[in-house]
């Protein structure tokens, strides 16, 4: 994928209602360069996948057919090539998710299921600022690193100094006596606030409720999030504020170790599928 392919990559994710933007697409390609694919059939585009390497993990994303040229073997000669830049960046592991309905096709390609996510989607209600939420701050954002390491098992230092760039106004920090408890990140797109990273300090409810509340409250549109289904306690607090159900996903790996969990943070969400 080069530059010259994002308007068209915008166009096919906006038609499966994706919510990217250009930006999008750009911001990935700068974080990962040479990691994102598009297939062509004689003059046409007719596919794509996007990569995103963070620590020793490469996360395939946005994996998109045009219509009228699927069931072609177009998919997995996409996915192949992901692997293929994978491992020549000696990455220890690829992950993804993927939507329920399509693991097969993933476990076909030696990938193994690890985790359920849920995807919910809504305008939610209750939303309000919260005193002890605040925007990141160049300190902050130091304290949400060594967070984020704890919570999601990986090394993610560049991804979270970009959103922090891009989108400083959507980057919020719980802080309590001094000390950063969780933060949570919203990125916005067309019509849609997309909701992650979001983390939290374990046996903290409280922590994640306000976060949450307080980005809905500085977004005032619809919130899309992808919650691991152990998170029953998260999930109830979502579907209680009106955020409904809209699919559920597969995390599924090749190579490495299951993520670990941390003692300490919960990540409660991951972001759009461009993020993993």
């Amino acid at each position: 994928m080069r530059g010259a392919d994002l308007g068209w990559a915008e166009g096919i994710t906006a038609g499966e209602g994706w919510g990217f933007v250009r930006s999008d697409f750009r911001r990935i390609l700068d974080h990962t360069p040479g990691g994102s694919f598009v297939a062509w059939k004689g003059p046409l585009r007719v596919g794509m996948l996007t990569t995103m390497c963070h620590g020793r993990t490469c996360w395939i994303g946005n994996v998109v057919i045009a219509a009228g040229h699927r069931g072609q073997g177009i998919g997995g000669r996409l996915v192949r090539a992901a692997l293929g830049f994978s491992a020549g960046r000696g990455m220890r592991r690829t992950a993804l998710l993927a939507r329920e309905r399509l693991a097969g096709f993933y476990s076909a390609l030696g990938f193994r299921r690890d985790a359920r996510y849920i995807g919910l989607g809504g305008v939610p209600r209750a939303a309000a600022a919260c005193p002890e939420v605040v925007p990141v701050t160049p300190a902050l954002l130091a304290e949400a690193l060594v967070i984020d390491r704890e919570a999601c098992d990986e090394e993610r230092r560049r991804l979270l100094q970009r959103l922090g760039r891009d989108f400083g106004r959507y980057f919020l920090v719980f802080v309590e006596g001094g000390r950063a408890l969780g933060f949570i990140v919203g990125k916005p797109g067309r019509g849609l606030v997309d909701v992650g990273p979001w983390v939290a300090a374990r046996g903290r409810p409280d922590v994640a409720e306000m976060l949450f509340r307080a980005l809905a409250a500085r977004a005032g549109k619809r919130l899309e999030v992808y919650v691991p289904a152990r998170h029953r306690g998260v999930l109830a607090m979502l579907e209680g504020m009106g955020i409904q159900r809209v699919a559920t996903f597969i995390e599924m790996r090749r190579g490495g170790r299951r993520r670990r969990r941390s003692p300490s943070f919960d990540m409660l969400a991951v972001a759009g599928l461009e993020k993993g």
